[in-house]
C-alpha cells in the first residue's frame, strides 16, 4: 500500500469514527425520546424543576442560616475579638497602657458577655505581665465597649 492510500484509508477510518462518535448519542438520545410518551417527558420535566426548587429552597436557607449565626455572633460579642488570637486588640491596648511594664504583656484569655440593653459588651481579660518588683504576675482587666464601634473601650478594674 502506497503512502497516499494509507493516508486516505487513516483519513476516511478517522471521519468514520468521528461520525460514529457523534452519531451514537444522537441516536440514543432520539431513540430514547421516541420511546416515552408526552405524558413521561412531563413528568420528568416536573421532577428535574421539582429538583431545581428544592435545590433554590435549599440554597435561600443556608444563606438564611449564615446571616443567622452572624448576627449571633454579633450578639455574641465576638465580631469585635480577634480571629488570630482571640484578643480584643483596643482593650490589650488601653490595659497595655496602664502597665509597668508593657513590653512584657502576655495574654492568656479573653471573655465577652453578651450585648446588654445599654448596647454595651462586658469583657474580661486574664494576662501575665511583670509588677514593679520585676516578678511576672497573673492579672485579670475587666471592662466595657459599644457593640456598635468597637473601638470604644472602657478599662473598669485590673486586679
Amino acid at each position: 500500500m502506497t503512502e497516499k492510500a494509507k493516508s486516505k484509508w487513516k483519513r476516511g477510518c478517522m471521519l468514520w469514527v468521528l461520525g460514529l462518535a457523534v452519531a451514537v448519542p444522537a441516536l440514543t438520545v432520539g431513540s430514547y425520546y421516541a420511546c416515552t410518551t408526552p405524558e413521561e417527558r412531563a413528568e420528568m420535566q416536573a421532577e428535574m424543576e421539582a429538583e431545581r426548587a428544592a435545590a433554590e429552597e435549599a440554597e435561600r436557607q443556608a444563606a438564611i442560616d449564615a446571616r443567622a449565626e452572624e448576627l449571633r455572633k454579633r450578639r455574641a460579642g465576638f465580631h469585635c475579638l480577634s480571629a488570630w488570637n482571640g484578643t480584643h486588640p483596643a482593650f490589650v491596648h488601653a490595659v497595655r497602657a496602664r502597665l509597668n511594664d508593657p513590653d512584657s504583656f502576655e495574654h492568656d484569655a479573653t471573655r465577652v458577655a453578651p450585648v446588654n440593653d445599654a448596647g454595651k459588651h462586658r469583657i474580661e481579660m486574664t494576662f501575665r505581665a511583670r509588677n514593679a518588683f520585676g516578678g511576672v504576675v497573673r492579672s485579670t482587666a475587666t471592662g466595657t465597649y459599644r457593640q456598635a464601634d468597637c473601638d470604644a473601650v472602657e478599662v473598669l478594674l485590673i486586679q
